[in-house]
């Protein structure tokens, strides 16, 4: 049995596929999401001023100062959110795309109509 390469091309799709949202789903055991030293240390360093300036605030520090020390925490705490979702959202657009590309290959598999 010689298969054609329109077909070759529908099965490569459906495995292609399937390795890919098999990959989505190993892709978040992989390991923790890459956070460097440096950030580490700032995230720490803007925690305990934070905590520091809160009870400043409360004896007299003022609103500006609290306020600013509150947006330093706020934007290193959004980027270690974001790289905390990093590789979720890795993991749902590996699925996503392999599962469609499955669903292609299948599809084109089933009613035979493969590319010219």
């Amino acid at each position: 049995m010689k298969l054609e390469p329109k077909h070759t091309i529908a099965t490569c799709a459906v495995f292609v596929g399937l390795f890919l949202v098999a990959a989505g789903f190993l892709w978040p055991l992989a390991g923790e999401p890459k956070w460097p030293q440096e950030k580490a240390e700032e995230f720490a360093k803007s925690s305990a001023a934070l905590h520091e300036a809160a009870h400043g605030h409360q004896h007299g520090e003022s609103a500006e100062e609290f306020a600013a020390v509150q947006r330093r925490f706020e934007k290193i705490k959004a980027e270690l959110e974001t790289a905390r979702q990093r590789p979720e959202e890795i993991s749902y657009w590996l699925k996503v795309s392999g599962g469609s590309l499955a669903a292609i290959g299948l599809v084109m598999l089933v009613t035979g109509q493969h590319p010219k």
